[in-house]
């Protein structure tokens, strides 16, 4: 504890217990070698200037509460003669003189307190020391209800806890919006995230580039270069590159130029039709979607890593929320776009099974019932000192959860929040409980605030519920293989248990879980079942820039949502997602 410790409050039996004994052992710490019996003839000379600390024999002394007495000083504290027939002696009443205390000299250590205690010794007198209650309550300050302190959560059981009375319901009206009649073919759901103005951002941009490049290596160009050959790219032919860069993800082959081999056990024709080998390998190099000569260079202030991407992030996050009001359950988690040939990559814990362990890191916000992704943004690190300020103040998990549900427009409705724990955090929870939205999430045990009865050794099967107002949390050693407890938090669920059937190798089970890992279980997982999605027919090339490929998986992602919003608003037979992807590349291409 630091800081001085405050002066010990002399109780009114322990001052008349000094007086009436015949003999007073003063003892120091420092001094225990030295001690000896001190006769109280001479007490009275010795400790003239004495200030004695009796906190360890005064069992009502509340270090934290404001102390009642300047401490024991000779002759200036009038005593009653008895404690039993006088009453109880209160600061108010006590004659106390306001003259601060002298300490002994030879006690003053420097850079350390030292401690002392009063040894009371009576001889054929009982060492029982009566107690008395003169603490004033009172002056003891409350807790604040929101403080995250152990006595304000309560513990409770399960199938015993009511539903608690929210003030707020999720009432949006969700599903596709803004889209083409149902039942409308697939290319009509690609033109509503492939629009021609930003087709023609990638034309003029990819134009802009190749003219910069051929004007500055003119001289060391090889006369026999294709880039000599450079012919300015239309609309048409763009959107053909971009049937190619789709089908190169369905069609898995070594290497580029392999798709153009004409040999009869290798040849895919389509290939060949559309472009020629050379015409593709100048555009893949030339494509660019911002003018890179007004972008600042690296180590420079004001240096953006995304810039040479952020247009199309900006574009997709603009059309995913214009044509799709997103579920009440949604989840945020984190998505590698893999590399490793830039400064600013991250890697993920091998544990988590991500489809990368290296490569840029993206913060995805998704819907957790049907993975339309509602928005995302690019982690930049440490390079921006306002990012910094905002992760300083709520840590970095809470920023990204708040930051994504803002760009989404999702904060304040009522949604349901699903989170690993990274994420989740008791002041997350009430920060987004205020802006009305709950949420699930598994906990850390070193998280700030988690209740003491939730910690400790958990036997197998063990449980613990915890509430205080909305949020529970439930700490479950649920089965052997469990090292110890996990901890679930959550703004909407009770303490209960849920029964439940699946189907496995043809035999339906039903089986019991707590109602609040169920809930979890069902909601979390949503971003990785989009990446699972999405890797299905995506390519990765190593040899290509990085920010090509994050451009290539944003290109991916907006057709995973066309293809989401193609099955909500289409009655009729729905087309497998391979055929959706050869229906749109053939129309592309054409």
């Amino acid at each position: 504890m630091s800081g001085k410790r405050s002066k010990s409050p002399v109780s009114e039996n322990t001052l008349i217990n000094i007086v009436q004994t015949a003999g007073l052992n003063f003892r120091s710490d420092s001094d225990s070698e030295h001690s000896s019996n001190v006769d109280s003839s001479d007490s009275d000379q010795q400790s003239s200037n004495d200030f004695i600390d009796d906190t360890d024999e005064d069992p009502n002394y509340d270090p934290y509460q404001p102390s009642t007495s300047t401490g024991l000083q000779r002759g200036k504290i009038k005593l009653p003669i008895s404690s039993r027939n006088q009453p109880d002696v209160s600061s108010s009443d006590s004659e106390v003189d306001e003259t601060p205390p002298r300490h002994r000299p030879n006690l003053s250590v420097p850079k350390r307190r030292r401690r002392c205690t009063v040894s009371l010794e009576r001889t054929g007198a009982s060492q029982n020391v009566p107690q008395n209650d003169t603490t004033d309550n009172q002056n003891v300050p409350q807790n604040d209800p929101a403080d995250d302190d152990d006595s304000s959560w309560d513990e409770v059981e399960e199938g015993n806890d009511p539903p608690y009375n929210h003030q707020f319901t999720f009432s949006e009206v969700s599903g596709p919006k803004h889209c083409p009649p149902q039942n409308s073919k697939p290319i009509e759901y690609i033109k509503l995230f492939f629009t021609t103005a930003i087709l023609n951002v990638f034309v003029t941009e990819t134009n802009r580039y190749a003219r910069n490049y051929i004007a500055d290596n003119e001289q060391t160009l090889s006369p026999f270069s294709r880039v000599r050959k450079w012919v300015d790219v239309t609309l048409a032919e763009m959107k053909a590159f971009l049937a190619i860069i789709l089908n190169i993800g369905m069609i898995n082959k070594p290497s580029i130029a392999s798709y153009w081999d004409t040999h009869f056990t290798q040849s895919t024709p389509f290939f060949g039709k559309v472009m020629t080998s050379n015409r593709f390998i100048l555009l893949l190099k030339f494509f660019h979607i911002v003018d890179v000569t007004k972008l600042v260079p690296h180590g420079n202030p004001g240096y953006d890593p995304c810039g040479r991407f952020q247009p199309i992030i900006d574009h997709a996050n603009r059309v995913f929320k214009l044509h799709y009001k997103p579920t009440k359950a949604l989840s945020v988690d984190e998505s590698l776009v893999g590399t490793k040939k830039t400064n600013w990559t991250y890697s993920v814990p091998a544990k988590k099974k991500k489809h990368h362990k290296w490569g840029i890191k993206l913060w995805v916000l998704c819907d957790s019932i049907t993975h339309y992704c509602v928005s995302f943004y690019c982690y930049k690190g440490a390079q921006r000192s306002e990012e910094n300020e905002r992760v300083v103040e709520t840590g970095l998990g809470g920023t990204v959860v708040m930051t994504s549900l803002r760009m989404a427009n999702c904060l304040g409705k009522g949604h349901h929040m699903f989170l690993d724990n990274f994420f989740t955090s008791i002041a997350l929870a009430r920060t987004l409980y205020s802006h009305q939205t709950f949420v699930t999430g598994t906990i850390r045990k070193d998280r700030k605030g988690i209740p003491k009865q939730l910690l400790g050794k958990y036997a197998v099967g063990q449980k613990t519920y915890v509430r205080k107002g909305p949020m529970l949390i439930m700490a479950h050693r649920e089965k052997k293989s469990n090292s110890s407890q996990f901890l679930i938090l959550s703004t909407d669920c009770q303490a209960a248990s849920d029964t439940y059937s699946i189907r496995r190798s043809g035999r339906l089970l039903i089986k019991t879980k707590t109602k609040i890992a169920h809930q979890y279980n069902r909601g979390m997982g949503g971003i990785d079942s989009t990446d699972q999605m999405l890797y299905v027919y995506m390519d990765e090339r190593r040899t290509m820039k990085h920010a090509k490929k994050v451009i290539f998986n944003l290109f991916g992602r907006m057709v995973l949502n066309a293809f989401i919003l193609y099955k909500l608003n289409t009655t009729e037979r729905r087309l497998r997602r391979s055929d959706f992807m050869k229906e749109i590349v053939g129309e592309l291409a054409s």
